[in-house]
């Protein structure tokens, strides 16, 4: 549990977001932290905050379904001892998106302080965005993934 839940993980989140995040601003030279967003052009604030709800998603949605998939095989043992909030309940989908939702609520508004406090000219360069948002993702993943996985295993209804 430790090593998928974890360490794959974060070496997923580490490829998948620098990935993404080199593929969204290939075409600018510096990212600003504040920006009107638009189409074609990232910015850190806008972005920063749509990871918090995808990832957590998108977590959710296949780390789930590879949970289940070593349920079923007998690998991993379901888990009875936990009760799931009624809010976490309702498959995968839905989970993810209560978490995402959950996770933008309260990382949005200490995000927010830490960009004021650059201040509003503030930018990075295209390479140190990617690196931070690869870096953004193995900690956001490391904080959901586990809570994903424990619902996975607690959940009742495998859909």
């Amino acid at each position: 549990m430790i090593v998928n839940a974890l360490l794959v993980t974060a070496a997923v989140n580490l490829i998948l977001n620098g990935a993404i995040a080199w593929f969204s601003v290939r075409g600018q030279h510096v990212v600003p932290v504040w920006a009107v967003p638009r189409i074609g052009s990232a910015n850190v604030v806008t972005d920063t905050i749509g990871t918090f709800f995808f990832l957590p998603l998108m977590t959710c949605v296949f780390s789930t379904t590879f949970v289940w998939i070593e349920m079923r095989a007998g690998r991993l043992p379901p888990i009875k001892t936990i009760e799931i909030p009624d809010r976490l309940r309702g498959g995968r989908l839905r989970r993810g998106a209560v978490l995402g939702a959950a996770t933008v609520a309260v990382l949005t508004p200490p995000a927010v302080v830490v960009f004021l406090l650059l201040g509003g000219g503030a930018s990075l360069t295209t390479d140190q965005f990617v690196i931070y948002k690869a870096a953004l993702g193995v900690v956001l993943g490391a904080l959901v993934t586990p809570i994903i996985g424990l619902c996975a295993m607690a959940a009742t209804d495998q859909s």
